[in-house]
């Protein structure tokens, strides 16, 4: 990918350039060696080649993560100017990722919860000691935020560009594989949710292009890709593009006997978001009552899709004037997700900054920054807060905290959404 020359390109194995063996060797024989000098020496070996390629395997639960002197190697590329790093998978894990999207066994909250583990405070080391000097450093460094976090950035960008280039890969063979349009359309949600809007398009359309030209539209799997698609569009502001692209999902469903299906259910909800950025309040409230309808009887109303209409349905009886009743959805909502473990993912940022606003409603104050933090938190480990709704959140944030009488932390905040609006 980098185009690099196999003749000229030399890679140093870290087994070798530290030879762990010898210290082995040592620790048995009951001599200690230093940790000053175990961190010298491997401090020098990752200057000296000034390149790091760490290798994340299995792709749904990287060993890497789980061993401190990884951690410490990448914080070192981190944290030292003119180091480059490189996180790669083996081919097999890109082909078993699109394998798991394919086959249904693998969707886009197993990659924020590969993300949502990035945890160096819990990597493991042969020897303990090591352990707590390793994370001493770092947590009296950088800190575990700002590595965590980095190394998530990046892990985020292999996950991007090797699912990108996987749905190009069935598109250009025919997009015959099994669900094609389903797998390129969940591919094109998680560059969406990274605000990768333009390349999410891109794809979309190439994918209903091929869907079109083999007939596979025509299938529940077809529906599907015009659904998302038309999310993109109504986030975009679109909306007659939008309605365009949820008309055709429902007909097709409804021609290949799957309206009334979770599908059916989330392209509803779609329809009845339009019209509520149209002004039609009740319109959009009679419509997600049918959406959920459709969940009740396919026993997916306490899934994370089903959690979102309780959640959007609650906002709109608060904008009728119902409060009690929309933010009795909404925490239903809140618990689905907590009962599913659904917090680290963009919908459980979403969810915790819903539970906030009723709670400064309420006129609590605390409990509404509590919230508001912790979306933002999960927002920024799994790489989503470089977002339009990551930015709002950023703003609120900054000015409950300046209400608060908390200035120093609300400019903080408010620096972090400046910088976040610059990158969109």
């Amino acid at each position: 990918d980098n185009d690099l020359d196999p003749k000229k390109t030399y890679f140093w194995m870290c087994c070798l350039c530290v030879n762990q063996h010898r210290v082995n060797e040592a620790r048995e024989a009951n001599i200690t060696v230093p940790f000053q000098t175990f961190k010298s020496t491997f401090e020098g070996r990752v200057r000296k080649i000034g390149h790091v390629v760490a290798l994340m395997a299995p792709w749904d639960g990287p060993r890497y993560l789980n061993r401190v002197w990884c951690v410490f190697e990448m914080s070192q590329a981190l944290q030292v100017p003119g180091i480059e790093l490189d996180i790669i998978m083996p081919p097999e894990e890109k082909e078993a990722f699109g394998k798991a999207l394919e086959d249904g066994t693998g969707e886009l909250e197993d990659v924020y919860n590969v993300l949502w583990s990035v945890s160096i405070e819990n990597a493991e080391a042969t020897v303990e000691e090591d352990r707590k000097n390793i994370l001493t450093l770092i947590e009296n460094g950088p800190g575990f935020h700002v590595i965590n976090t980095g190394v998530s950035k990046r892990i985020m960008t292999w996950f991007l560009s090797s699912a990108e280039d996987y749905a190009y890969e069935i598109l250009n063979q025919g997009g015959m594989s099994p669900h094609c349009p389903r797998v390129v359309a969940k591919i094109g949600d998680l560059l969406m949710e990274a605000n990768e809007r333009k390349r999410a398009l891109d794809l979309f359309n190439e994918g209903v292009r091929v869907a079109r030209s083999n007939e596979t539209i025509s299938t529940n799997d077809g529906g599907y890709i015009l659904l998302i698609r038309g999310v993109l569009h109504r986030w975009e502001g679109n909306l007659s593009l939008a309605l365009e692209n949820f008309e055709e999902c429902r007909k097709i469903l409804k021609e290949v006997k799957c309206w009334k299906t979770a599908d059916g259910s989330t392209c509803l909800r779609q329809m009845a978001l339009v019209k509520e950025m149209n002004g039609d309040l009740k319109g959009s409230i009679k419509i997600m009552q049918e959406s959920k309808a459709f969940r009740e009887e396919t026993n997916t109303l306490n899934q994370q899709q089903g959690a979102n209409l309780l959640k959007q349905m609650g906002h709109i009886y608060k904008k009728l004037g119902k409060e009690d009743k929309g933010e009795k959805y909404i925490m239903n909502a809140f618990r689905i997700f907590q009962d599913n473990d659904l917090m680290g993912t963009s919908d459980g940022a979403n969810i915790h900054f819903a539970v906030g606003t009723c709670k400064l409603e309420k006129g609590d104050e605390d409990g509404a920054v509590e919230h508001y933090q912790r979306a933002v938190e999960i927002r920024e480990k799994i790489q989503t807060i470089r977002s339009p709704q990551g930015a709002s959140q950023l703003d609120s944030l900054a000015k409950l905290l300046r209400k608060m009488g908390k200035n120093a932390d609300a400019l903080l905040i408010e620096d972090r959404a400046t910088n976040v609006r610059e990158t969109l």
